[in-house]
């Protein structure tokens, strides 16, 4: 298996200018998910130990904050939430399997209809990788692909909600992006499944693509605590920034397409008869 990483390495500093007057601040690509393919057929049913996600790589979020009302993000140590995710491909789609540890998941408040970051909810975003290689302010534009689910009426049904936002698309929607909600006694898992062909252009599997799952926890005063795979310098705005994102590498097989076998067969004279001796078959593979 060969891992296709074109994108900037992990050791790389990226400069990053935060305004006019602003010093420069140093971002550096320091995550990455390297996702493999899925080769089996993939039934979206929120089982977490079984297929592809038995055996998948799983990486647990260790960045927190607290997002206040001023919109600043500081330090927050785990407290009654966390979580993990597990990522594979296919050639029309990525799928990720969340699992959250929350003691209470909170149905969507009152008053909240326009105010997601105030409900418990799961949030995705994906950037092309061309936008990644631009070390200047990136802000969220048609490169960014989002998503946001969330479980609702505490799982007396188990469903997710499907909250469209402006640089989604309106061509990616509940009918093209599959998901499945379990309850779990710790919280709940989440498995969803992405057509890649509805933004096939921001989808080369490839290159690496800029990307971060995030977490948002609603406290009872709708103090929200989120989570993700974010990089660990993390601005006022980091999500306004591209190079804050994690990465997410795909590893592909080896292309086998320009490969020749040929077979060369051995003989020679046996001396205790008049027949000819053939030797074992060799294989012999040659690459042009």
């Amino acid at each position: 298996m060969k891992t296709f990483n074109f994108l900037l390495g992990s050791a790389l500093s990226l400069l990053v200018v935060t305004g006019a007057n602003a010093q420069p601040i140093v971002a550096t690509q320091q995550k990455e998910y390297v996702a493999k393919k899925i080769t089996e057929t993939l039934t979206v049913d929120g089982k977490a130990n079984e297929g592809f996600w038995a055996t998948a790589k799983k990486e647990d979020i260790k960045e927190y904050w607290n997002n206040t009302a001023d919109g600043d993000m500081s330090p927050e140590s785990p407290a009654d939430w966390a979580g993990n995710f597990k990522a594979g491909f296919n050639d029309t789609a990525i799928a990720l399997f969340v699992s959250v540890t929350d003691n209470v998941v909170d149905k969507v408040p009152d008053g909240t209809k326009d105010e997601w970051w105030k409900w418990d909810c799961i949030e995705f975003f994906f950037y092309n990788a061309d936008t990644l290689r631009d070390a200047s302010r990136v802000l969220r534009d048609s490169n960014l692909v989002q998503l946001r689910v969330n479980p609702i009426d505490q799982f007396s049904r188990v469903t997710g909600l499907y909250v469209p936002t402006w640089w989604l698309g309106e061509d990616w929607d509940d009918k093209n992006v599959n998901w499945k909600f379990v309850k779990t006694t710790l919280g709940y898992d989440l498995e969803i499944l992405f057509d890649t062909t509805v933004h096939k252009s921001k989808f080369d599997f490839s290159k690496p693509i800029g990307f971060d799952i995030h977490y948002h926890d609603s406290d009872k005063d709708h103090t929200v605590k989120g989570k993700g795979f974010w990089n660990n310098d993390q601005s006022n705005d980091a999500y306004n920034d591209a190079n804050q994102l994690g990465k997410m590498s795909f590893e592909l097989p080896t292309n086998t397409n320009n490969v020749r076998v040929s077979q060369t067969v051995f003989a020679y004279p046996n001396p205790a008869s008049d027949k000819l001796y053939l030797s074992e078959s060799v294989k012999m593979v040659e690459l042009f």
